[in-house]
């Protein structure tokens, strides 16, 4: 695991205001939707992130090179429950830039 699943606090340290999605939520929210007990929030698997590792110990996100139209094939070895989230944090990041940029009123 590279990186974490979003969370509301993740989002509040880039500046978003409360109640963006993220993948804590809505994995919780698919496991109280079918009855599943809570448990610890696993780690992602981000499939279609690019997060090359330089260095030997530096990360960061890039571009991702998948495509619109590519497609992968997963095979359950026995019963699974499986939950996907697709959550753009780009976007958070980008509000909390342009929120940091805006002159703030007097």
């Amino acid at each position: 695991m590279l990186f974490a699943s979003c969370t509301p606090w993740i989002y509040q340290s880039y500046g978003c205001p409360p109640g963006h999605r993220n993948c804590r939520d809505n994995f919780y929210e698919a496991l109280d939707e079918i009855g599943v007990p809570r448990v610890p929030l696993p780690n992602p698997l981000n499939l279609w992130m690019n997060i090359p590792v330089t260095n030997n110990r530096e990360v960061s996100i890039s571009t991702p090179l998948s495509k619109p139209g590519d497609w992968l094939v997963l095979r359950a070895l026995m019963d699974t429950i499986v939950v996907l989230s697709s959550v753009v944090i780009a976007a958070a990041v980008a509000f909390a830039v342009r929120a940091k940029l805006r002159p703030q009123p007097e």
